[in-house]
């Protein structure tokens, strides 16, 4: 669920992101000034339930900042949540962490973050929102990953082999990046089968953004 508030946001101005989670699910609320932009929640999935609470509290993090992406890459953003290790666990060297940790860490080193310890009951909203999810998953929960590796120095070079591997033998990451390299052809219908699904992906993760863009 994502639901936009009439306050527009300023770019000069500092953001802040309020992350919850609760036992089975996420909220997420942006703020600027006090004020909110944007609310977002969702269910954790039954994997995810399972899950430790730092590794929940960690995935909120994620939450909030990927599907506030529009708002919160390439600038400052400030993090409100209500488990102080997370501070300390997120400062860590990523060869230190838990591996589960480590590929949540990862999605969280293109974002600038200042995180702030708050006691939980001023987090109202973000725990009100992972209490108050959708029961089904949106259609709008498409989200691409991205992942400078550059700048994460202590990536243990074993990990990164094992990315660069994955990503040669998987048929359709190697069909894309052929396509990529050798130019888009003029119709879609003569992209490779394999590319199709993920060119088809990402076109309708482009119209949704637009969707989220336009002016009720």
């Amino acid at each position: 669920m994502v639901a936009a508030v009439g306050f527009e946001s300023n770019p000069s101005q500092t953001l802040t992101l309020q992350v919850n989670s609760s036992k089975d699910g996420l909220g997420a609320v942006l703020l600027q000034n006090n004020k909110p932009i944007e609310f977002a929640s969702r269910a954790l999935t039954k994997p995810e339930q399972n899950w430790v609470q730092i590794e929940k509290e960690t995935l909120a993090v994620v939450y909030g900042l990927e599907r506030f992406n529009q708002y919160t890459y390439g600038r400052n953003v400030v993090v409100l949540n209500d488990q102080s290790p997370l501070e300390f666990i997120l400062k860590k060297p990523l060869s230190q962490a838990p591996k589960r940790l480590q590929a949540l860490i990862m999605r969280l080193h293109k974002y600038d973050t200042t995180f702030q310890y708050v006691p939980g009951r001023s987090l109202v909203l973000a725990d009100t929102l992972s209490r108050a999810f959708p029961t089904q998953r949106n259609s709008q929960e498409y989200c691409v990953h991205a992942m400078n590796s550059g700048a994460i120095p202590d990536i243990p070079d074993q990990r990164l082999q094992e990315i660069r591997h994955a990503t040669k033998t998987n048929e359709e990451a190697r069909q894309l990046l052929q396509t990529i390299w050798n130019g888009w052809p003029p119709q879609r219908d003569q992209l490779p089968l394999r590319v199709r699904p993920v060119v088809e992906a990402l076109l309708r993760l482009i119209a949704l953004w637009w969707e989220d863009k336009q002016p009720l």
